[in-house]
């Protein structure tokens, strides 16, 4: 059986992968001239810089890949424990570092913090649990919907626990438990994990935290491109066949009695004959731009649901890569200096403030891997990844609203590291939405398709299995269960599964 997939992102080398030890014949289809998506790299000069995702969480799922080849993941990828999951800085100099194992954390918020060690401990324990009820059941299914997700076990765990709380924000689970504002900042923060606003996104979000704060976060050895290089490998040695530098502009396919099939798709006038294709492009895009002939005799619903993506996306970023001539005692690995205006800097970034500008106070993200990998930076000095959340491409003029945010970065970060920024900066390069959207083909360069500021944007996305083309699946960001590494690698299972199901005896 032939499979192609569009896409050489996370979620497009797990499917290939899961695929070819299925037995199909599989060639992935690429527009770039690499593979890995928005886990990509580049280099000023001897720095080196992992260009989009910095964290790694639930390593098992990459671990899964290879093992279930009978290969030992050791071979192909190896990962450090990071002990911070970040150290938080706040504008009136006060530093706190938050750390991966519970009992620690506990103590560090009961000492830096208006809270108990009781008090903690409980919230801690209301997180574990909600994840412990809700993950297996959101990434092992292909779709949910409300009622499924609802379903008597889990509202039997909702009244009794009350673990679940879909009509509470992720702000006001926070608030209730923690109470001391700056911790309650510190645990908002993990909602744009999945690109969202927490004083919108549903309580049930709040689980989050747990994935970094109870399992841990870890670095692979080589940078978070690792990750990608991994798998690429793999996929080679199971004979997946890549075709970069290709963009598909067509998904071909035929009507067979009232249903609408996948016949192949075509890259300029070539036609490729497939029995399923996988989509890792943005699931919107897909059926607009790969689908745009039947896209007339899909349903008005779904129709409605592509306004409703491109209309409520999720957050993008703003990236700056620094080349340091020094290093920052100051610093660790991951660092977030925080806004002092919390709701008004989620409000600027989901409201679509018509003026071309960042937040006057924005929360700054600055990881430097060079603490960990001492290769990614000149000795004495430091690589830095500094990321601002901000809206999605509208066609604002970003090159102008980078010069702006570069400023403000500096301004904001100087006095914490008690010198002037600017002169320690020996070299820059820079992202944008519009760049992501553009080598990526992500709807304005959203990092996680549609936001979850809503439940039904947070439960519910496309399922993996298209429901108005046979033969066509989804995996990645866009789709079910959702954005970042680890929900791509489960939606490259479901699709598996799926396909396996579908095509079983075929």
């Amino acid at each position: 059986m032939k499979t192609i997939v569009i896409g050489a992102g996370i979620g497009g080398l797990a499917s290939a992968i899961r695929l070819a030890l299925l037995g199909h014949e599989v060639e992935v289809y690429e527009a770039q001239a690499t593979y890995g998506g928005k886990v990509t790299e580049l280099s000023l000069g001897k720095y080196r810089f992992d260009a989009g995702p910095s964290l790694c969480t639930l390593p098992h799922l990459i671990d899964e890949l290879f093992l279930i080849g009978n290969k030992n993941p050791r071979e192909y990828i190896n990962f450090d424990s990071i002990p911070l999951s970040h150290r938080a800085f706040f504008n009136d100099g006060q530093t706190v570092d938050i750390s991966t194992d519970f009992e620690t954390l506990i103590a560090q918020c009961a000492e830096h913090f208006t809270i108990s060690q009781t008090r903690m401990r409980k919230y801690l324990n209301f997180i574990r649990r909600q994840y412990q009820l809700t993950a297996p059941h959101f990434l092992d299914s292909d779709s949910l919907t409300l009622s499924s997700f609802f379903s008597a076990k889990m509202l039997y765990a909702a009244l009794r626990y009350g673990i679940i709380k879909p009509l509470s924000t992720v702000h006001s689970v926070n608030a209730r438990y923690l109470q001391d504002p700056r911790l309650v900042q510190i645990f908002d923060r993990f909602a744009t994990y999945n690109g969202s606003n927490p004083y919108r996104a549903p309580g049930i979000l709040t689980l989050i935290a747990y994935v970094e704060l109870g399992l841990g976060a870890y670095m692979p050895k080589g940078g978070i491109i690792a990750i990608a290089n991994a798998l690429y490998t793999y996929a080679c040695e199971l004979g997946v066949r890549f075709i970069f530098n290709t963009k598909i502009h067509r998904i071909v396919t035929k009507k067979v009695s009232s249903t609408i099939c996948v016949q192949g798709v075509c890259s300029d006038d070539t036609m490729v004959c497939a029995d399923a294709i996988v989509s890792n492009m943005d699931v919107s895009l897909t059926y607009t731009l790969l689908l745009k002939e039947d896209f007339a005799r899909f349903p008005f619903r779904l129709k409605k649901d592509i306004r409703r993506w491109q209309t409520q996306a999720s957050s993008s970023a703003l990236v700056f890569y620094w080349a340091m001539n020094r290093s920052y005692k100051q610093l660790d690995v991951h660092n977030i200096f925080f806004s002092s205006d919390y709701k008004a800097e989620f409000s600027h970034v989901f409201d679509f403030h018509p003026t071309d500008s960042v937040f006057h106070d924005p929360t700054v993200y600055v990881h430097v891997s060079s603490k960990i990998n001492s290769e990614d930076a000149p000795k004495g000095c430091e690589n830095w990844f500094v990321m601002l959340n901000v809206a999605s491409d509208r066609g604002q003029d970003w090159d102008s609203i980078a010069q702006d945010a570069r400023a403000r970065i500096v301004t904001k970060l100087s006095p914490h590291l008690d010198l002037t920024l600017d002169k320690h900066i020996v070299d820059q390069a820079y992202l944008t939405p519009r760049d992501i959207a553009g080598r990526t083909l992500s709807a304005g360069g959203a990092l996680y398709g549609s936001n979850s500021n809503t439940i039904r944007n947070a439960l519910i996305r496309h399922p993996n299995t298209s429901p108005y083309v046979k033969g066509l699946f989804f995996c990645g960001g866009s789709v079910h269960p959702g954005g970042g590494i680890p929900l791509c690698l489960a939606s490259a299972k479901r699709v598996a599964h799926a396909i396996s199901r579908g095509y079983q005896g075929q």
